[in-house]
């Protein structure tokens, strides 16, 4: 009896259920697509994937959301809790990124705190300690509620700002394993290659009291490294996420992500939901084993960025926002054009170099129906042809 592999059996589910969603929409689908619609039933358990994967190279819980302050002012904010492990030494790492950018002055406040990650498996809560053993982090999942609880408190951003009790990151539609199945590669190089482990969330931030606060994206992701990689390993990559308004009145969610050197890997969803309860109304999935699947990332600004501690190069360029565009067959699934400001990038004291832009969506069009409003966008790159995306796998 042929086996078949766990990503056959969820690209063969996905043929006939993608149909539904894309005819419903007027999208022709075209032969040989095998696109993953999810129904309202969750049918993975957000518990099991907020766990530490404690294997890999790099792994982290990660969040970004948009809101506006007492001032009226649109605040972006980014924050995760990781651990990264040198394959060639076995040391770890752990570290608590926290970023808060004002979209209208521009002004951003960043940094990366050195610390201990714990996690407590009976409550599911992370904990992140700083050396002088002030807790800076907690987020934990509630499964009876299928919430999240966000709290941070540290000098670029304090959560107690909005809700002392914590943020709630209530999901929009259900779990979503990234590019099909959740496990799949991101590089190649010449003997091996690097894969991840990726689940994420759509949310929604609310204040204990149900109010509003905006809304974002949490993932769990890891790195593994297979096989010995070369002494500079590089994997650039453009990865967006936008929420907002269609003209029909419902609201979107679009990840979008697409590899420029190591090997070409993309994916795409699509989520729409209902307004008012978040309840998943339709979801697609696309990646680069689709037939006439196409994304296109467009850079708007050649400005130069460069980390803390780094001289300017003017090869040294990275991206702050632009288009993106995918196709399927001979239709649009989106066309969006994002403006973010610049001066986002984060440095992870030597581990990590990129941008993660807040910014808006300007313009565009998802499934055929105009944007109307935005709530959340972010352009995230490491496209700047210098240095190396994960330099932690350096020799």
């Amino acid at each position: 009896m042929s086996e078949i592999t766990r990503r056959d059996f969820i690209k063969l589910m996905g043929t006939a259920a993608g149909a539904v969603v894309l005819n419903s929409f007027g999208l022709a689908k075209a032969e040989g697509q095998s696109n993953k619609i999810e129904t309202a039933e969750q049918l993975l358990s957000r518990k099991e994937h907020f766990k530490p994967f404690n294997r890999g190279n790099a792994e982290w819980q990660y969040v970004e959301f948009q809101y506006s302050n007492a001032g009226n002012e649109r605040i972006g904010i980014t924050t995760s809790i990781s651990e990264l492990t040198n394959p060639h030494t076995g040391e770890k790492t752990q570290q608590l990124l926290v970023m808060r950018h004002n979209l209208n002055t521009g002004e951003t406040k960043k940094n990366v705190y050195d610390g201990t990650r714990t996690f407590d498996e009976a409550t599911s809560k992370y904990t992140f300690i700083d050396g002088e053993n002030n807790q800076l982090a907690e987020f934990s999942y509630d499964e009876n509620g299928d919430k999240y609880l966000l709290k941070i408190k540290t000098g670029e951003f304090d959560s107690d700002e909005i809700d002392s009790s914590g943020l709630v990151l209530r999901p929009q539609g259900n779990l979503i394993p990234v590019s099909k199945d959740g496990n799949f590669t991101v590089a190649s190089f010449e003997g091996g290659k690097v894969v991840t482990n990726y689940f994420a969330d759509h949310v929604r931030v609310e204040k204990q009291n149900g109010d509003i606060v905006g809304y974002g994206r949490r993932d769990s992701e890891n790195l593994e490294l297979e096989g010995l990689p070369p002494t500079q390993l590089d994997i650039d990559h453009t990865w967006v996420h936008t929420s907002g308004l269609r003209a029909d009145g419902k609201r979107f969610f679009i990840t979008a992500w697409g590899s420029k050197t190591g090997g070409q890997f993309n994916f795409v969803d699509v989520l729409i939901v209902d307004p008012a309860t978040g309840y998943q109304e339709s979801f697609v999935q696309f990646n680069e084993e689709d037939t006439d699947f196409i994304i296109n990332f467009t850079s708007s600004s050649a400005e130069q960025e460069t980390p803390a501690g780094q001289s300017k190069k003017p090869e040294f360029q990275m991206a702050h926002g632009g288009k993106v565009i995918t196709t399927a067959g001979n239709e649009t699934l989106f066309e969006l054009e994002v403006d973010g400001n610049p001066g986002q990038i984060i440095d992870s004291k030597g581990f990590l170099s990129m941008v993660e832009a807040h910014g808006r969506v300007i313009a565009g069009s998802v499934l055929g129906s105009a944007v109307t409003s935005s709530d959340s966008a972010i352009w995230e790159t490491t496209d700047e042809k210098y240095s190396t995306f994960l330099p932690i796998i350096q020799k």
